[in-house]
């Protein structure tokens, strides 16, 4: 989970304190309160626990919802990549038979609690579920495409 304000550089992490520690839940929820009571910020994340702080301050939800084939080679090339070592931004790659079975269940398992959270909390936000990377570009571009219209309006 990771908090950008948009002011801020990327890198402010929530879950973790110095050296990748975990924080705890209650500073965790009382950090994701704070971040979403900015005027403008984005938060990358799939803490379900912390969903509805999230979903009830959001005028825009995304959802990435690759296929999980999808998910496990880019898992793959990235150990490959790494080695199990640690990425060039301190991540450790971490993969566990855990992981591996939460990315193959995660559209039958998870998505539905994420999305019956979503529609509970984040009922004034506009939702988009992409579930490609064309999907994803294509968002982005026409996102870049209206900021740069409003630019010259």
């Amino acid at each position: 989970m990771a908090v950008l304000p948009r002011d801020d550089p990327p890198g402010c992490q929530l879950v973790a304190a110095n050296g990748w520690t975990l924080v705890s839940d209650d500073d965790f929820e009382a950090a994701q309160r704070e971040a979403v009571a900015g005027t403008a910020w984005v938060i990358d994340g799939n803490s379900l626990a912390t969903l509805p702080i999230r979903a009830a301050a959001a005028d825009t939800i995304i959802v990435v919802d690759p296929h999980p084939l999808v998910c496990l080679l880019r898992i793959l090339r990235r150990r490959l990549r790494y080695l199990g070592g640690q990425h060039s931004d301190e991540v450790f790659d971490r993969i566990t038979g855990e992981v591996l079975r939460y990315v193959m269940t995660y559209r039958a398992r998870h998505l539905p609690r994420v999305v019956r959270c979503i529609s509970e909390h984040g009922r004034d936000a506009t939702v988009l579920h992409l579930r490609s990377r064309r999907a994803v570009r294509r968002f982005v571009t026409e996102t870049r495409r209206q900021r740069d219209i409003g630019r010259r309006g």
